[in-house]
């Protein structure tokens, strides 16, 4: 499982260096921190929960934070994720957007 994240993080980065060179600007863009607080075993079963921890709006863009925890079938936990994506977007006007209510 880490081994593929850190491939394609890999992959990530190399096509957003080959971006900024050629001066494409991303219209998404997000940040993924991981923290493995012990083994994780191929054929034992673990318990993924996600949890919406922040959202709202920047001056140009809109993000959210996920935060994920994954827990063995002992109740001990053993990795913990934080997902940050923002993405380029408008605001409705207000009061035409159930968000805004």
């Amino acid at each position: 499982m880490v081994l593929a994240y850190f491939r394609a993080l890999d992959e990530l980065t190399s096509s957003a260096g080959a971006l900024a060179q050629n001066r494409i600007k991303a219209g998404m863009n997000g940040t993924f921190q991981l923290l493995q607080t012990g083994p994780m075993f191929c054929d034992q079963p673990y318990t993924l929960q996600a949890t919406l921890v922040e959202k709202g709006w920047g001056k140009r863009s809109a993000f959210r934070t996920v935060e994920f925890g994954v827990t063995s079938a002992e109740g001990r936990r053993v990795a913990i994720a934080r997902q940050k994506v923002r993405w380029l977007a408008q605001r409705a006007a207000t009061g035409s957007s159930p968000r805004a209510q």
